[in-house]
This record gives C-alpha cells, sequence and structure tokens, in this order.
C-alpha cells in the first residue's frame, strides 16, 4: 500500500463529499470507460500524453493549464 489507511482517512475526511462526488463522476466518465480504455491502450504514450493531463488533472482535479491565469500546470 503506497499510504498508510490511517492517512487516508484523515485527508479524505477533509475533502467535500460534493466535491469528491463530482470528481468521481468525471474520472469514471473517461478513465472507466471501456471505449476510452481501449483508445489508450492503443495509443502511443506520446498521443495521450495531453489528453491525460487535461482529463485528469484539469477535468478530475481542478488543476488550471498554462496559458490561463494563475495556472499551475504546465506542460513539456
Amino acid at each position: 500500500m503506497l499510504f498508510q489507511k490511517n492517512i487516508i482517512k484523515k485527508y479524505l475526511a477533509l475533502l467535500e463529499p460534493e466535491c469528491l462526488q463530482r470528481a468521481w463522476t468525471q474520472y469514471k466518465s473517461c478513465f472507466l470507460n471501456t471505449e476510452v480504455q481501449q483508445n489508450i491502450l492503443q495509443s502511443k504514450e506520446e498521443q495521450f500524453q495531453e489528453g491525460f493531463l487535461r482529463e485528469l488533472f484539469v477535468r478530475v482535479l481542478c488543476y488550471t493549464l498554462n496559458p490561463s491565469p494563475e495556472y499551475n500546470l504546465i506542460t513539456e
């Protein structure tokens, strides 16, 4: 296990349930979609790199991608 269970519980308790549910819904819509999974598996890493950043970090985890104001995520 990457993190101790009590550490996970501590930080999960700090999250707002609505925010967590929204993020899970966004995550499922992309990464648990079997068609999307097949396309990812058939893609080269470089082909999906920007999409991965946008789907996971921007849509699910609410990062802001450069060049948007006050960004906290930049690509190569």
